[in-house]
C-alpha cells in the first residue's frame, strides 16, 4: 500500500491552497488520528472500539476518484464549505451499516451527521442510504486500505438496554467524532493554534487548593455573625459530602451563605476524589454568568476558568476562551442551561461537539425550578442517564426550598437518590430569617400602578419586581430617578445598571429600583424593601432573597431587624406560561391563610 500523501494517486483528506501534495493531509493518516482521538474521549462509558470505527470511517468517502478531483481542481474545497461539495460522509455511514451489528447504526448515525448534524432513523435508513450506496462502491472501487475495512465497531457497552438509552450513546459517540475530527483538522491547518489548546491549565487538586485557602482566609477575617456562622456550616457539609459516591445532589442554603464558592469547593473535592475530569457550572440567566466568573477567576486566575454563552463579549474574548468553550476542554466552565441542554438535546454538530466533555464531570446546576417545565420529562431522563452511564455527578445549588422539593420530586429513585449536602437545611433556612414576607389578603384585588409608585416613595431604598417587561417600563417611567433593569436590556448595559445600583446600596444612598425577574436568581443585591408582583411560589422565595440578604439591616437603635417584602397584586395578567404556576401559588398561600414561610418545606412540596 502506498503511503498517501507521497505518491502519485494517492488519497487525501484536506489540501493546501498553493502547496504541493506532499504538504496536504493524508487521508488514512487523518481516518487513524480521527479514530484514535475519538476512541480516547469514549474510554470513560466504554465505546472505544465503536468510536475508533466512526472515526476511522467518518471520511471513506474520500477514497472515490471524484472526490479527489474535486481536491485537486479546487485546494479551497479542503475548507469544505466552497465550491460544488462531494458527499464523502455516506460511503462510511453505509458499510458501517452493511457490517451490521449492534453498534452498527450508532456509528452509522454518528458517520453521517458529522457535516450537516444527526438525522433520524427514517431519512438515514430509509432514504439516504439506498440512494447513496454508490458513494460507498465509488470509494472502494478507488482502494480503501484493507486495514481500514477490517475495523470491528464491536458490540454495545452492556448497559445499554432501551433504544433512549442506545440514541444517548449515539449522541455523545457523536460528540466524540465531532471533535475529534475538529482538533485533527485544525492540527493540519493551524498548528500553533492547535497546540494553544494544550495550554498549561492547572489540575484541579491545584484549583481545589487555591479554592480552600480563599476560603479558610474569608472565614478567618470575617466578623461572627449568624450569616457568617452559616457560611461556615455550609462549608464544612461540602467538605463533609465530598467524597460520597457521585450521583444526585442538592446543595441547599439560604440566599446569602456563600452557595457559589462553596459548591465550586464540594465540587472541586467530589471531582479529585473521584477521579472526575472538570467542574461544570450551569446558570439560568446570563445576567448572572458574568457576576459568577468574575468571582471564579479572581479566585483561580483569568485562565483556569472558560465563560460560555451567547452574550459573551465577543472583543474581550480570548483566542483561548473561544477555543476551549468549543468543545469545553478547560477543568471549570461556567455556562447557560441552554448550551448544556442543547448538548443533549439539538442536532446541530457545533452544539453537540461539546457533549462528550460532560462524561466524568460535575455538573453544577444553578436554579433549576428555571427549566422551563413542558421540558422536565426529556431533561430529567437525560441527566439521569448521565448520572446512571456516564459517571455524571450532578448538583442543585438553590437558594430556596423550592427547588430541592422540585428537583428531588423529578429526580429520584431507588436506584438513584437525591442527596442533600447540607445537614440541616430548614434549621439554616429558620436560623437565617431576615424578611417578614406581607400577603395580601383579597389575592383577587389589583394593586394599581399609583399605589405602587406611594409605596415606594415612601422607603428610602426599595426594589421592585414585575412579572412584565411592559409593567417594569410603566413604572420606571413614573419613578424617574428609579434605576430599571430589563432581560430586554444588552448585558453590557444591565451589568453597568447592576453595579451602580451594588454603589448606591453600598453607599448608603437613595435607591429605588425597577426590575423584571432578572434579577431573581443569583443576583448579588440587596434592599430592605422589595415588592414583587404575584406570581409562581418559588419566584416569590427568590425574590425574597433580594431582602436583607446580608442580615445587616438594624432598626435606629442599632438592634437587628428583618427586611420588609411585600407581595401584590398586578393590574395585568401573568405571561402566558406563568399563569398555572401563578394560580397554583395563589391557591396555595389562600389555602394557608396567605402565609408564605420560606423555611417550610412543606410549602413548596405542596406547591410542586
Amino acid at each position: 500500500m502506498n503511503k498517501p500523501g507521497l505518491a502519485s494517486g494517492a488519497a487525501f483528506a484536506h489540501s493546501k491552497p498553493g502547496r504541493p501534495e506532499s504538504e496536504w493531509h493524508a487521508l488514512e493518516d487523518h481516518l487513524f488520528d480521527v479514530g484514535k482521538l475519538a476512541a480516547e474521549f469514549a474510554r470513560r462509558f466504554g465505546a472505544e472500539r465503536i468510536a475508533y470505527a466512526a472515526g476511522a470511517w467518518h471520511d471513506l468517502g474520500k477514497y472515490a476518484h471524484d472526490f479527489q478531483a474535486y481536491l485537486r481542481a479546487d485546494h479551497e474545497a479542503s475548507n469544505e464549505g466552497t465550491g460544488a461539495r462531494v458527499d464523502h460522509s455516506s460511503a462510511g455511514a453505509i458499510l458501517a451499516h452493511d457490517k451490521g451489528g449492534a453498534s452498527a447504526s450508532v456509528v452509522a448515525f454518528a458517520i453521517a451527521g458529522h457535516h450537516s448534524g444527526l438525522s433520524d432513523g427514517v431519512d438515514l435508513f430509509h432514504r439516504r442510504i439506498p440512494v447513496k450506496r454508490a458513494r460507498l462502491e465509488a470509494a472502494l472501487a478507488a482502494g480503501i486500505p484493507s486495514d481500514l475495512l477490517t475495523i470491528d465497531a464491536g458490540p454495545l457497552p452492556d448497559w445499554v438496554k432501551t433504544k433512549t438509552q442506545a440514541e444517548m450513546l449515539g449522541r455523545i459517540v457523536f460528540s466524540a467524532l465531532i471533535d475529534a475530527d475538529r482538533l485533527d483538522t485544525e492540527r493540519f491547518f493551524d498548528p500553533r493554534g492547535s497546540a494553544g489548546r494544550t495550554g498549561a491549565f492547572p489540575t484541579l487538586l491545584t484549583l481545589r487548593d487555591k479554592l480552600a485557602a480563599h476560603i479558610g482566609d474569608l472565614m478567618n477575617d470575617a466578623p461572627r455573625s449568624p450569616v457568617n456562622t452559616a457560611r461556615a456550616e455550609v462549608v464544612r457539609d461540602c467538605e463533609a459530602s465530598a467524597t460520597r459516591h457521585p450521583g444526585f445532589f442538592t446543595l441547599t442554603a439560604p440566599t446569602g451563605t456563600g452557595k457559589t464558592l462553596a459548591a465550586m469547593l464540594f465540587a472541586l473535592e467530589h471531582a479529585v476524589a473521584h477521579d472526575l475530569k472538570r467542574v461544570i457550572v450551569a446558570i439560568p440567566y446570563t445576567s448572572i454568568i458574568e457576576q459568577t466568573t468574575a468571582i471564579y477567576r479572581s479566585v483561580f486566575g483569568p485562565d483556569a476558568v472558560i465563560e460560555h454563552h451567547s452574550a459573551i463579549d465577543a472583543i474581550a474574548d480570548t483566542d483561548e476562551n473561544r477555543r476551549a468553550a468549543e468543545n469545553w476542554d478547560a477543568p471549570i466552565i461556567v455556562t447557560t442551561n441552554v448550551q448544556l441542554l442543547e448538548s443533549l438535546f439539538t442536532n446541530k454538530t457545533s452544539r453537540v461537539r461539546k457533549l462528550h466533555s460532560v462524561v466524568g464531570s460535575v455538573v453544577v446546576l444553578d436554579e433549576a425550578q428555571t427549566l422551563p417545565p413542558g421540558l422536565l420529562e426529556p431533561i430529567v431522563d437525560g441527566l439521569r442517564d448521565l448520572v446512571a452511564h456516564y459517571g455524571v455527578t450532578i448538583v442543585v445549588a438553590t437558594a430556596t426550598q423550592p427547588a430541592a422539593a422540585w428537583y428531588k420530586l423529578k429526580t429520584s429513585q431507588p436506584s438513584l437518590p437525591v442527596r442533600e449536602i447540607v445537614q440541616n437545611p430548614t434549621e439554616l433556612f429558620t436560623a437565617l430569617a431576615r424578611v417578614n414576607v406581607l400577603i395580601p389578603r383579597d389575592l383577587s384585588k389589583r394593586t394599581p400602578l399609583a399605589d405602587i409608585v406611594t409605596r415606594v416613595r415612601e422607603a428610602r431604598q426599595a426594589l421592585v419586581i414585575t412579572h412584565r417587561r411592559a409593567d417594569a417600563r410603566d413604572l420606571a417611567r413614573a419613578l424617574p430617578k428609579a434605576f430599571h433593569l430589563s432581560a430586554s436590556m444588552c448585558p453590557a448595559h444591565r451589568s453597568a445598571v447592576l453595579n451602580t445600583i451594588r454603589k448606591t446600596l453600598k453607599d448608603g444612598a437613595p435607591c429605588t429600583a425597577v426590575t423584571t425577574q432578572v434579577v431573581e436568581a443569583g443576583v448579588d443585591i440587596d434592599f430592605p424593601f422589595v415588592m414583587r408582583a404575584l406570581g409562581p411560589l418559588d419566584s416569590l422565595a427568590q425574590a425574597a432573597g433580594r431582602c436583607n440578604r446580608e442580615g445587616k439591616l438594624v432598626d435606629d437603635f442599632g438592634k437587628p431587624m428583618l427586611g420588609r417584602f411585600e407581595v401584590f397584586v398586578p393590574d395585568t395578567a401573568p405571561p402566558k406560561g406563568l399563569r398555572l404556576a401563578t394560580d397554583v401559588g395563589r391557591t396555595v398561600l389562600e389555602l394557608r391563610d396567605h402565609r408564605l414561610a420560606l423555611a417550610d418545606a412543606s410549602v413548596f412540596n405542596e406547591y410542586f
